[in-house]
């Protein structure tokens, strides 16, 4: 939905895409941290390229584990480059909020009710102490969009980072990389090495890890990850999940036959006696399931970086 001023401009303005990630592992780390830096009006995203004053952002900020804590849509009312204040201040955009989804709406409640439980124990001359210079960090402008607080406006999040678009090997790096993988039992993960620093590649969804799931739906379509789990408690016997317990063990071993009691799809005995799956009627061996799991690695971390991946080291066990 375009923001105030749309029909005033005479276009209509395309949304741009944000996903933010914090390093906070739950969302209680999240509002202390940000109680006295977000207010209803909307928040500062840090960024080195500041998007243009009217640009309508829908924006995702999801804590380390994936979890969504912010969601909806905002306009950029002001941005403030590296250079236009003194002292230099970081440079980013002023987002007022436009819509959040109800869970975001409560989130940001319990951030305001902590915001006004810190205010009634500080004294009058403490909060004006506090406020003078935050409100030095709003730009000057003849626009009523841009005079807002920075208690109003203001959450200091670097978008550098964590944009979905970013990514790709940089211009005079190597053409083919090298990826780490962690094949686990629950979840895998994928990293590279990007101009000297680990990354952790994320998944087509912007978690940090994928699941170690692969599954057939009613249409008989493959999925592995995070679509593979979605489904997993409607359709329990054509989902594989930790399959990575059975790997090496004889079918008739008693561990196998202890799982074969836990685990919803049907362990059957393969080839050479060795523990292999059925779903939707096919067997598959374990060395078949963890390579559609790699192939998805595989695949998200091409599209992450822009280039064939070819090369690749996996952990062991």
């Amino acid at each position: 939905m375009p923001g105030p001023g749309a029909d005033r401009r005479g276009s209509k303005r395309v949304p741009v895409n944000l996903l933010v990630k914090v390093k906070y592992e739950n969302i209680h780390q999240f509002i202390e941290h940000f109680a006295t830096n977000i207010g209803k009006g909307g928040m500062f995203l840090q960024s080195r390229k500041p998007y243009p004053v009217g640009t309508i952002i829908d924006f995702e900020i999801r804590l380390r584990s994936g979890q969504s804590v912010l969601k909806g849509r905002g306009e950029v009312v002001w941005a403030r480059g590296p250079e236009t204040t003194s002292p230099p201040k970081p440079p980013g955009v002023g987002i007022k909020f436009l819509k959040l989804d109800p869970a975001s709406q409560k989130v940001l409640e319990r951030i305001i009710r902590l915001k006004q439980e810190k205010q009634t124990q500080a004294s009058k001359a403490t909060s004006t102490a506090e406020k003078a210079p935050a409100a030095a960090q709003q730009p000057s402008s003849g626009s009523a969009e841009a005079h807002g607080n920075d208690e109003d406006i203001s959450i200091d999040i670097s978008l550098d980072e964590h944009e979905p678009e970013k990514g790709g090997i940089p211009k005079g790096g190597v053409e083919s990389p090298v990826i780490g993988i962690d094949l686990g039992t629950t979840n895998s993960c994928a990293a590279v090495v990007i101009e000297g620093r680990p990354r952790v590649i994320p998944s087509r969804k912007g978690y940090l890890t994928i699941p170690s799931i692969v599954a057939y739906n009613d249409q008989g379509r493959l999925l592995v990850g995070h679509p593979a789990k979605a489904q997993m408690e409607l359709n329990p016997v054509n989902t594989v999940y930790g399959s990575k317990r059975l790997v090496g063990r004889p079918y008739s071993s008693p561990a196998v036959q202890q799982m074969k009691d836990r685990f919803h799809y049907e362990i059957i005995p393969g080839p050479r006696n060795e523990a292999a799956v059925r779903i939707v009627g096919r067997d598959f061996s374990l060395q078949q399931v963890a390579a559609l799991i790699l192939a998805e690695i595989r695949d998200v971390a091409r599209q992450f970086l822009r280039t064939e991946v070819n090369r690749a080291v996996i952990t062991v066990p």
